[in-house]
């Protein structure tokens, strides 16, 4: 019999709703993190997120023998059940939507204190260009840049997340990423002038 921890994860969830607690286990393992760190970008209450995705995880749990027995995304099948938990606690709709970089998002990329030590500065500059990003993109324009390119989803799973049409999401994934090249060419621009300034 295959080891469950190999399983893909459409052989993970038949296995799931079938009754296997350790796919059920692997599916908690594997997503729970990227449901936090999704978590962070619709509320800084890490509390919160920490409750709604055992919220989630329980409901999944009670309700499994009445889920699909296919599901082509678990990731974002999940995330779409972690935001409608959490705009349910907040009562908040989409254009809450903010990058936050937080201790804990820092700390997920470090394994020891002299890995974080030497990447100190190379921290303060992302921390930077995040808050340079933060003031020049909208809400909805670092959204559909995180949906794409972070957690790697669809056009067709972010027009769902939006609630917009997959045209829309198109659309703006276009003016979004024009806005985000003419920002980056600004700050390589200062990085170019202030090296040969002191040279």
């Amino acid at each position: 019999m295959q080891n469950e921890e190999q399983l893909t994860d459409s052989e993970n969830w038949l296995a799931f709703i079938n009754g296997s607690k350790g796919a059920y286990e692997n599916i908690y393992k594997k997503y729970a993190k990227a449901m936090y760190m999704y978590g962070l970008h619709i509320t800084t209450d890490k509390e919160l997120i920490e409750d709604a995705i055992h919220d989630v995880f329980v409901k999944l749990y009670n309700n499994r023998h009445r889920l699909p027995a296919e599901v082509n995304n678990i990731k974002f099948y999940l995330f779409v059940s972690l935001k409608n938990t959490l705009y349910n606690h907040l009562n908040k709709n989409q254009d809450t939507f903010r990058l936050n970089i937080t201790e804990d998002v820092l700390s997920l990329s470090y394994s020891s204190v002299e890995e974080e030590l030497i990447e100190n500065e190379q921290i303060r500059q992302n921390e930077e260009l995040v808050k340079l990003l933060n003031e020049k993109l909208s809400s909805r324009q670092q959204q559909i840049i995180y949906y794409r390119f972070v957690e790697q989803l669809s056009y067709k799973e972010i027009a769902i997340l939006m609630e917009i049409n997959m045209q829309s999401a198109k659309n703006l994934m276009q003016s979004s990423l024009a806005k985000l090249r003419s920002v980056l060419s600004g700050v390589i621009r200062f990085i170019l002038f202030t090296f040969l300034l002191y040279q």
